[in-house]
């Protein structure tokens, strides 16, 4: 009998050894394809624009930090960038992810581009999410079924795919898989797993980690703190201690990189709306803790409720660092999420923000990007809530919250689809996990949906993948404006607009006034009064703008007067529909050559190169002109001749200088034509 049960017992063994071999299997080939199909809508665009796209935006910035980072290390200061003040780099970027892609970057060979090693290394890393969703509901469903289903939506739905191909380098998606391990590890922390502590530790890391990569993880952040004052209003963390262990574990790593990392210092994130809620979650789930007290559900009230406002204030009233979030949301609210064609009705910061890729959602955006998934999602969403209802299982509430919560947020903000991309990914599967409790039927007939889904979503991914990605860019144009300056700049500091700014210092060489970076406060400012002093000033006052930063160049983009989508341009941002006849806007758009202080220098299809005359070279050339006028009086010709010259060297329409010039050639000619009489 002790034989049969050994031999019983090795073939369970052998089984379960070979079902985790192919369970590994299964998520490599399931890694593999999130790659294959990022790859190749990378592919299609290098087809469609005939070369490898350079970076743009924020993602040039980040590219020109990398190069830093491997050729030696990042500076306190940046004076490059918001010149000539410059910008603290760890107050103003989430820095963490320059030092991954430098340290991987040597591991490829030196022959490959170093932007192409960061693509590739860019997209391997964000597709170590697909695994770790399989393994997150597959925990959190207790059914691998469930699992493999989110994970392939995660691997090929667009949703997912679209910003995660490599094409910009982006610091969401260096932090969602730390995001998806969050998740992952504190599924399994709650389970009752060996070794909860150091799940719990793990989920903790890694959601500080995804933190520190990027900004918006504040968002997450503030759902997971909801999400902990429902549960304790429930009692959950006193019926679960896992619960409540797990959660000091995270408060702790939070407030801990709070404190510890410099951009979220400087952003107040201790002190932000979600921080200060999960600091009276913590509270009281201490205070419950402790024998002898008996908190009543108004002090529950009172612990959630008073420092979730004292945050609001905060950031409201005191903190500049995402204010201009909330009042971009407020907006929405107010004109029912639909872009006023009035400017005069919106603040600066509501015009310049109501943009891509902070733009509301229409309804044809949103089944281009879930054409099948937004339907499939909202009828799990429904079913699950009926679960929730009927059986109050929290496990179920948390899935419900983040999706329901994903999906209003994407409705106001587009760009917040790589969270609905994640939550809509996963909802299916916890819904196959409960529907595994029903008829067989039912559940086969869930999957073979689940499947038809599946295949709209890939097939739309790879239909036409030329599509997806920037298409909005003039690169060929952008390339040779960098070139011309990379030559000619001589890295003299350049006023731009933020959208091609970035992409002159990257690959140009020159410092830059302005940059796509707005959460600070005095780079909105700077915007703002760049733009009035172009639309609402003219030539003198926009002068006076740029000189005041002493740049020495102005890029002027093209296509600032298009009757198409005015609301997407500066004008409109600045309360200027209709510029006055004098704006110095106009004179760069249609009347490049007749510039007084702006000399015309270069030019393509979309960009024209000023170089400005400042006021000091108008002194200099007046000083200048005025030396050659007295040396011409004393008969000195050709001490005359050099001062006209230098007078002119500074400003070259200095009328003056150019007056002497002509006197100097007018007595040479009459003292050689004298000389041969």
């Amino acid at each position: 009998m002790s034989g049969l049960q050994n031999r019983r017992h090795a073939f369970n063994a052998m089984k379960l050894k070979y079902r985790n071999i192919l369970f590994v299997l299964g998520l490599v080939v399931l890694y593999a394809l999130g790659v294959g199909i990022r790859r190749e809508v990378l592919q299609a665009q290098y087809r469609a624009l005939g070369e490898s796209p350079a970076f743009t935006l924020e993602s040039a910035l980040h590219f020109r930090m990398i190069q830093t980072t491997m050729a030696g290390r990042l500076p306190e200061m940046d004076f490059s960038v918001e010149y000539p003040s410059g910008v603290n780099v760890r107050r103003t970027y989430s820095i963490g992810s320059e030092y991954f892609y430098a340290l991987t970057a040597r591991c490829w060979p030196s022959r490959m581009p170093l932007a192409e090693r960061i693509r590739w290394m860019e997209v391997l890393w964000f597709c170590l999410g697909i695994p770790l969703m399989v393994l997150w509901i597959r925990q959190a469903a207790s059914s691998p079924a469930a699992g493999w289903i989110s994970g392939f939506f995660y691997a090929v739905a667009i949703s997912s795919v679209i910003r995660s191909t490599g094409q910009e380098i982006s610091r969401e998606n260096f932090a969602l898989p730390f995001l998806i391990a969050h998740l992952a590890f504190s599924a399994r922390a709650v389970c009752g797993f060996p070794r909860a502590r150091l799940w719990a530790f793990s989920s903790a890391l890694c959601l500080s980690l995804a933190a520190v990569n990027w900004d918006l993880v504040q968002f997450y952040v503030f759902l997971w703190a909801v999400a902990g004052a429902v549960r304790l209003l429930k009692g959950g963390f006193v019926s679960r201690p896992a619960f409540r262990e797990l959660w000091l574990f995270e408060w702790t790593a939070l407030m801990f990189f709070s404190l510890l990392n410099p951009y979220m210092r400087a952003h107040g994130w201790m002190i932000s709306p979600p921080m200060l809620l999960a600091c009276g979650v913590t509270a009281a789930c201490i205070l419950e803790q402790r024998p002898g007290v008996h908190l009543l559900r108004r002090h529950y009230l009172l612990l959630l409720a008073l420092p979730l406002l004292l945050g609001i204030v905060i950031h409201t009233a005191v903190s500049g660092s995402y204010a201009h979030f909330g009042e971009l949301l407020w907006a929405k609210i107010r004109f029912l999420n639909h872009k006023p064609a009035d400017p005069s009705l919106l603040s600066f910061s509501q015009r310049i923000m109501w943009v891509p890729a902070l733009h509301s959602t229409t309804w044809a955006q949103a089944r281009l990007l879930f054409p099948g998934l937004l339907g499939l999602t909202l009828g799990a969403f429904c079913v699950c809530c009926f679960y929730q209802l009927r059986r109050a299982q929290s496990e179920l509430f948390q899935f419900v919250f983040f999706y329901g919560a994903s999906l209003i947020t994407f409705w106001f903000f587009f760009r917040f689809h790589v969270y609905l991309a994640v939550f809509a990914s996963a909802l299916p599967g916890v819904l196959y996990g409960k529907l595994k409790e029903r008829t067989p039927a039912l559940r086969w007939a869930f999957v073979l949906l689940a499947g038809c889904v599946g295949v709209v979503e890939a097939r739309n991914t790879l239909a036409q993948p030329e599509q997806w990605g920037r298409t909005n860019v003039y690169y060929r144009e952008l390339d040779e404006l960098t070139e011309w300056f990379a030559k000619n700049g001589e890295q003299k500091p350049v006023a731009a607009n933020f959208g091609v700014s970035a992409s002159i210092l990257a690959y140009g060489g020159s410092p830059i006034v302005l940059h796509p970076k707005f959460e600070g406060v005095e780079i909105r400012r700077r915007v703002e009064r760049y733009g009035e002093a172009l639309f609402k000033g003219d030539e003198s006052e926009f002068r006076a703008w740029a000189g005041q930063y002493g740049a020495e160049w102005y890029v002027h983009a093209l296509g600032e007067f298009s009757s198409r989508s005015p609301e997407l341009q500066m004008r409109y941002f600045v309360n200027a529909l209709n510029p006055p006849a004098e704006a110095a806007a106009r004179m760069f758009e249609f009347r490049p050559e007749e510039g007084r202080w702006f000399r015309y220098r270069w030019g393509n299809r979309k960009y024209r190169v000023f170089e400005i005359i400042s006021e000091a070279d108008e002194e200099m050339a007046a000083r200048s002109a005025a030396r050659a006028e007295e040396e011409l009086q004393h008969g000195n010709l050709d001490n005359a001749e050099y001062y006209a010259v230098e007078a002119l060297k500074a400003d070259d329409r200095h009328t003056g200088a150019m007056n002497v010039l002509k006197h100097v050639g007018v007595l040479r000619e009459q003292n050689f034509m004298s000389g041969h009489l």
